[in-house]
């Protein structure tokens, strides 16, 4: 099954505001900020979806917490993990643009299919947008990897925790 969305689902309701700026601006005109491009990937704590920011005209990914989870506790771990991410600045780290507690449709096109899993209001953050495969679908994918692709990942992978544990990117301070 594609993660693509159809034309049916991509029915979508934009609300324009009366405080509109001319087309020409290249701002977005209605409260709309993100459209809602594909699913990315579902598992039982979130779903990630690749969307466009149409304010900055870039692809983004957007993290959104299962409805049915949102407990105190699973709510503080989900914001936990954007903060965490959002202090780091690192070529293997995502980079965290917005956190929202409280999060409603109006700041999304988005097919109803979609807003019908996640009742408002909901928890979500914003991210960059790393193109390709995790390492977990390479190896779904491929079966054994060779072991220069192994060291490649292992190496960035550990210079994001070198990063995320001690702060530090220089050999000679460690």
């Amino acid at each position: 099954m594609s993660n693509d969305l159809s034309n049916e689902q991509k029915e979508t309701l934009i609300i324009n505001n009366s405080s509109q700026l001319p087309e020409s601006s290249g701002f977005q005109t209605g409260p709309a900020k993100y459209e809602v491009v594909r699913l990315l990937g579902r598992g039982g704590f979130a779903s990630v979806y690749l969307v466009k920011n149409l304010d900055l005209d870039r692809l983004e990914a957007i993290k959104i917490l299962s409805g049915d989870l949102m407990d105190s506790e699973v709510l503080e771990r989900f914001v936990k993990e954007a903060k965490i991410s959002a202090n780091f600045n690192h070529q293997n780290i995502i980079t965290i643009y917005e956190v929202r507690r409280e999060g409603d449709w109006d700041a999304f096109i988005v097919p109803n299919k979609i807003k019908e899993r996640h009742r408002e209001p909901f928890t979500y953050f914003t991210m960059s947008y790393v193109e390709g495969r995790t390492a977990a679908q390479l190896i779904k994918k491929e079966g054994c990897l060779s072991t220069k692709r192994v060291l490649k990942i292992a190496i960035g992978a550990t210079k994001a925790l070198e990063r995320l544990f001690t702060g530090i990117s220089n050999p000679k301070t460690l």
